[in-house]
């Protein structure tokens, strides 16, 4: 008859005799294994497959160049993206409506012609869902880049600021103006030389230096 006591218990002591060249082994979990950290990463990377993320963002350490950190982030955030941009359109914006709507209905919003003019509505309704901003493993390159990208007009401030920090924009530049003031009251350069994003790096002297050559 099975007894119902689940617990695994030692037994009395017991004498057995062995037969020429038998011997008793006991089982040491604490044995050392090399192949630990090669099974271990293993299944790390097939989770980080499955789950379309890099092995090393899925660990959340960069032992490899700049260029292999910075491509598996930038795989990482394609990903992320995706997500985000299907989540805000899924549930932010339709909670964002829902929510403007009742407001108006109720008379705690003024907005004219929002249940008349659908074109009014959407206007009313359009929204920026920004997130956190990517982290950066060499925020100079990072910098550097967005610089170019400006220079050679691919890309606006407005895209940069977000893609940098998550911020706005619009919402720094009266800020920033600010700032620029309160240093230049003082005496102290709010850039440097060249590099002011208030003044073109080239002057009219220079144009007229180069149309007289």
């Amino acid at each position: 008859m099975p007894t119902q006591d689940k617990d695994l218990k030692l037994g009395n002591g017991a004498l057995i005799g062995l037969r020429p060249r038998e011997s008793i082994e006991i089982a040491d979990p604490k044995r050392p294994n090399t192949a630990f950290d090669g099974f271990i990463k293993a299944i790390l990377e097939q989770i980080g497959v499955a789950l379309e993320i890099p092995f090393e963002i899925l660990i959340g350490h960069f032992s490899s160049s700049y260029s292999a950190s910075r491509a598996a982030l930038l795989e990482a955030w394609r990903f992320f993206r995706g997500r985000r941009k299907w989540l805000a359109s899924s549930f932010c914006q339709v909670v964002y409506e829902n929510f403007l709507a009742e407001g108006i209905a109720l008379g705690r919003i003024a907005a004219p012609g929002f249940f008349v003019d659908p074109l009014l509505r959407s206007a009313y309704c359009g929204a920026i869902w920004i997130g956190d901003a990517p982290s950066q493993i060499d925020p100079v390159k990072e910098v550097d880049a967005a610089e170019k990208r400006l220079s050679l007009c691919l890309t606006t401030r407005d895209e940069e600021t977000v893609t940098l920090t998550g911020g706005d924009f619009e919402a720094n530049f009266p800020r920033i103006k600010k700032e620029k003031q309160m240093l230049e009251e003082i005496g102290i350069d709010f850039q440097k030389k060249n590099s002011s994003p208030f003044q073109p790096s080239g002057g009219p002297q220079n144009e007229n230096v180069s149309e007289n050559a």
